[in-house]
């Protein structure tokens, strides 16, 4: 799951500061998104996985 976190911030990075340069989006702004992606992605994992074995 870190990976998943490390993945999304490092493109959220790329896209704000490099192509949109964008002045509203704030490095916090970005760590939270980064946060919700990994917990959600940390959900679906486990509903899948109780799915799949149920």
């Amino acid at each position: 799951y870190i990976s998943y976190f490390v993945i999304s911030l490092v493109l959220q990075l790329l896209w704000f500061l490099a192509i949109k340069k964008s002045p509203d989006v704030t490095i916090l702004d970005m760590l939270v998104l980064s946060l919700l992606f990994t917990l959600f992605m940390f959900i679906i994992d486990k509903v899948f996985k109780k799915k799949q074995t149920a």
